[in-house]
């Protein structure tokens, strides 16, 4: 079983996403800080961290240097940023946080499973697809890390 980690505020939004990625077979650990993140990726294989850039309190680090921090210490979990503030597929990249998705906030939770399940089965830690699930279908372009 897959294990889906979310760094975001203990909202409605984060606890649907949590919800829906377990009902679709990923097991999901909900956590409200940079710490907290860190304590779950240490005692244990994390396939996936969502990122909530709009997380107000991340206390221990900035959502972009925790995404790089992941990328460097974690090399083979895959690092996916949410926000309700429109990232471009250019902005993500430029941001070189090693993201593979970016879901925007309000979430389409129809759609996560699915997204999330493709990035874990087709990006390898050297070279990973960035998705950008926006409008009808994602976005996506290769680059090497």
């Amino acid at each position: 079983m897959d294990r889906i980690l979310i760094l975001a505020d203990r909202d409605h939004s984060a606890a649907e996403l949590a919800a829906t990625l377990r009902v679709a077979g990923f097991e999901t650990h909900l956590v409200d800080s940079a710490e907290a993140a860190r304590s779950e990726l240490a005692a244990s294989a994390i396939d996936a961290i969502v990122i909530d850039l709009d997380l107000r309190a991340l206390r221990g680090a900035r959502g972009l240097s925790l995404a790089r921090e992941v990328r460097t210490a974690y090399p083979s979990t895959r690092v996916m940023l949410t926000s309700t503030s429109l990232l471009t597929q250019r902005q993500l990249e430029r941001t070189d946080c090693g993201a593979v998705v970016f879901l925007p906030k309000p979430f389409d939770l129809a759609r996560a499973p699915g997204l999330v399940r493709e990035c874990l089965d087709c990006c390898s830690e050297h070279v990973r697809r960035l998705w950008h699930a926006q409008g009808a279908a994602p976005v996506s372009s290769s680059y090497s890390l």
